[in-house]
């Protein structure tokens, strides 16, 4: 999430600055030249020249204009992607929870079996204690008569 944060902020600042060069760059007309770039006056020149030729009006695009727009799709492609991995996150890590939840239960039920098998068996024993008990003092009783 914050990571799409991020980008959404860079967007809007980027955004602002590219339209602000377009604008600079539009209103630049004494034709001179960016160092190592070609005059921008005859492209103009040509443009209007076939504008004013053909019936049609054909847009002119500013490249700074074409990059904000790209910029800011690919903002937004980058943000759905990002909220489609956090849900997909939000989904894992709900289902892990899930998981250990079930784990817990589990091994709740194991010690609960094992406690009840220890108390039957101390049951038992203790069963088997008292008849051992009940027949030594039984037999006990006897072997002094049959003498």
């Amino acid at each position: 999430m914050i990571l799409f944060l991020l980008v959404i902020d860079w967007c809007f600042f980027l955004v602002p600055h590219l339209f602000m060069l377009e604008m600079c760059g539009s209103s630049d007309s004494d034709g001179s030249q960016n160092s190592g770039s070609p005059p921008l006056q005859p492209k103009k020149r040509r443009k209007r020249e076939d504008e004013g030729t053909s019936n049609t009006t054909t847009t002119t695009t500013n490249p700074n204009s074409e990059l904000a727009t790209a910029i800011t799709k690919g903002a937004s492609v980058l943000a759905d992607a990002l909220l489609a991995n956090e849900e997909r996150e939000e989904e894992r890590h709900k289902s892990l929870l899930t998981l250990e939840e079930k784990r817990l239960k589990i091994e709740e039920t194991k010690a609960d079996l094992t406690k009840q098998a220890m108390d039957g068996l101390i049951d038992s024993i203790n069963k088997l204690a008292n008849s051992v008990l009940a027949l030594a003092s039984s037999s006990g009783k006897t072997s002094p008569r049959n003498q």
